[in-house]
Parts: structure tokens; C-alpha cells; sequence
């Protein structure tokens, strides 16, 4: 009996150990060309997310002229947040964006908070950009 109560205990101290871990983070793209997104814990009320694009950088072929990331499901709907257009392919600055989010505090099933990325990419060696 004590030897499966120990388990329980156990169990559950680690279950909550684990739930407050908060940031949370993920991130893709590779070199200049990130992005990130975490969650503020222990209780998520927000959602944070940052992207960096540099124009200048060959990232498999493509340079990114600029990033955006897009959150939707939370209390403020859904927000587009884009960095700056680059100015072309040999434009070395960084460009970059942070956007703190507000989730909804309800245990109400609602949809969940979703995070994501596009880029508008141009193909290394084209002499096209875009306006």
C-alpha cells in the first residue's frame, strides 16, 4: 500500500514538474533565418514569437526578403505580424519582429492558440525581387 501511494506521489509530482516547464520553444529555418515561438508559463496566458530574416543569406537556394508569423485563436483574433521587405538580395541587414500575444483564460473547449510562419523567398540567382 505505502509502495503505491510513493508511486502516485511520485506520478504526480512529476506530471506537475513537467506542466510548469514554460518556455517551450520552437524554432526552424537555418542560419540568419529564424523564428521562434514560447509560451509563458506556468499557465500560457501568453504566446510570444519572434522572426529574423536576413535578404543577403542563401538559405538553400532562396534568399528571404521577409518573414512572418501569424497567430490565431486567442483573445485578440487573428494577427500577421511581417518584418520589413528587404531591399534585395544583397541587402545584409537583419530584419526582425517580436509580437507578445494574449491566449483566452477560460476552460471553456475553445481551439487552441496556433503560431505560424511564412516567407516570401526569392530563388538564389534570380534577378527578380519583390516590390
Amino acid at each position: 500500500m505505502k509502495r503505491k501511494i510513493n508511486k502516485i506521489i511520485l506520478t504526480l509530482g512529476l506530471t506537475l514538474g513537467l506542466s510548469t516547464i514554460g518556455n517551450i520553444n520552437v524554432s526552424a529555418w537555418t542560419g540568419n533565418n529564424t523564428f521562434r515561438n514560447w509560451e509563458s508559463s506556468p499557465i500560457g496566458l501568453y504566446h510570444y514569437g519572434e522572426v529574423q530574416v536576413q535578404p543577403s543569406y542563401n538559405d538553400g537556394g532562396y534568399h528571404y526578403a521577409q518573414g512572418t508569423m501569424i497567430f490565431n485563436n486567442g483573445a485578440e483574433g487573428r494577427v500577421v505580424v511581417s518584418t520589413e521587405m528587404g531591399t534585395s538580395k544583397r541587402d545584409g541587414r537583419i530584419l526582425y519582429k517580436y509580437r507578445e500575444y494574449r491566449d483566452r483564460w477560460t476552460t471553456a473547449n475553445v481551439p487552441a492558440v496556433t503560431f505560424n510562419i511564412t516567407a516570401t523567398k526569392v530563388p538564389y540567382g534570380s534577378n527578380m525581387w519583390p516590390a
